[in-house]
């Protein structure tokens, strides 16, 4: 540890450099959440769920039946992937990787941080893919319906045939969604071990002993 007065400049630079330390490695997990909460955003508004929506305490706004539902998956898999072990463990490594001391950050990381946060569109349309695939299978075919049956009311029946093919739709992709959903929490973590590196300025190191640990293998 430095010998440093807490409460002078260099006490109160160290104090934000963690902090910033911190912020950024749950950031980097808050990510993936963040692209799952998308995803279900942008199923429930195709499936016409739009007006389903409840506050959220975590976010202090407002989120869709289907972006909870999948965020309570999310979180689910990353309890039983002892995801939550891997970043307490990374966060143990980021005082080797970014020891406590009075330097400054090396401008790489914010960079890195930044390129990282397009990963919640990106990962977002990727889950809530098959989902709107399938919703526009369904439109596309009640609207050759209604042009051979005006007579027919599309918004009778149209709702409930696109809300009912939604929800059969995310009941068959749920079993399907573990190896993204694994592969998307296993790329968050490493990012979170990647950021101390980064902030260093030193690029890739090996890995502490133990760190390498794929997310479902346990302890």
């Amino acid at each position: 540890m430095p010998a440093a007065d807490p409460a002078s400049w260099a006490g109160l630079l160290i104090l934000a450099k963690e902090l910033i330390t911190g912020v950024a490695m749950g950031f980097a997990m808050r990510v993936v959440f963040a692209a799952v909460e998308m995803a279900g955003e942008i199923s429930s508004l195709t499936m016409g769920l739009g007006f389903a929506s409840f506050f959220d305490p975590m976010s202090q706004g407002r989120s869709s039946g289907i972006a909870q539902f999948l965020t309570w998956i999310a979180t689910m898999s990353m309890l039983v992937a002892n995801v939550h072990l891997l970043l307490l463990e990374a966060l143990a490594e980021s005082f080797f990787t970014l020891p406590i001391a009075s330097t400054l950050f090396h401008g790489g990381g914010f960079w890195d941080l930044a390129t990282w946060g397009a990963k919640i569109f990106s990962a977002g349309l990727q889950l809530a893919m098959p989902l709107v695939a399938a919703l526009l299978i369904i439109n596309v075919a009640l609207g050759i319906l209604t042009r051979a049956a005006p007579q027919l009311n599309l918004f009778g029946i149209g709702f409930p045939i696109t809300l009912g093919g939604g929800f059969l739709v995310l009941m068959i992709s749920l079993p399907y969604l573990a190896t993204p959903l694994m592969n998307l929490l296993g790329q968050g973590t490493e990012k979170a071990r990647h950021l101390p590196r980064a902030f260093a300025g030193k690029g890739d190191l090996p890995a502490a002993p133990g760190a390498q640990r794929a997310p479902g293998t346990g302890r």
